[in-house]
């Protein structure tokens, strides 16, 4: 075996190392054809499709924490929130829906990020909460005391972060299978929002809905 097809051999072992079997042995099989410097040809090319990947899921994060940003201004919250389903079984979208991370996170001045501490969270915790979300698509609560008493683990939850009030809208596929959620939060004071407050709510959620699905799940 000559030093031409050591080379060969060894660009694909960590092509599929790094990028998978299959991308590995597509890229060998056309290297046999491509002549001198094929794998150098090669390299660049998938360089470039990652590179356009990256900057496309860059793009695709900062148009949704752009909404957010208009949440926090328009119905003057504390917190705006997108949460995705992972870790779990999938649904039809390939979206695994055992567990739920808060993916993006905007906050007013004065308020707490807490995006790296709501990382993996068991559905299960959030029994009642689920089971509401995927009947209703929505959840209201203008005053978190009145969950105290049906979900007591829930309220504990949120009353840790300073939520006050809270409402949710969910994000589901085009076939219904759930995404995840937007949410907001107010801390300083309980709020009862207007139907205007709540259909500006649903807006942003289905153009960040999109812009998830566009993502395929990973914004």
């Amino acid at each position: 075996m000559d030093a031409t097809t050591w080379k060969a051999l060894e660009v694909c072992s960590k092509i599929m190392t790094n990028h998978g079997t299959w991308v590995g042995l597509v890229t060998l099989a056309l290297g046999l054809f491509a002549g001198n410097g094929w794998q150098l040809r090669i390299q660049e090319r998938l360089k470039s499709s990652f590179r356009k990947e990256l900057f496309g899921k860059m793009e695709t994060g900062k148009q949704i924490n752009d909404a957010l940003d208009g949440l926090l201004i328009d119905l003057d919250c504390e917190r705006a929130t997108v949460f995705q389903y992972h870790n779990g079984n999938q649904n039809a979208v390939g979206v695994h829906f055992d567990r739920c991370s808060n993916t993006h996170e905007r906050v007013q001045v004065g308020a707490s990020p807490l995006m790296t501490t709501l990382q993996s969270l068991p559905n299960s915790f959030f029994a009642s909460w689920n089971t509401e979300m995927m009947k209703m698509k929505e959840i209201h609560c203008p005053d978190l005391e009145t969950v105290r008493e049906r979900d007591f683990g829930l309220y504990q939850f949120l009353a840790e972060q300073g939520v006050r009030s809270f409402y949710l809208v969910g994000i589901f596929s085009f076939d219904g299978d759930p995404v995840g959620f937007v949410g907001i939060h107010y801390c300083r004071q309980p709020r009862d929002l207007s139907p205007a407050e709540l259909d500006r709510l649903r807006a942003t959620s289905l153009k960040i809905c999109g812009l998830v699905l566009a993502g395929k799940g990973d914004a």
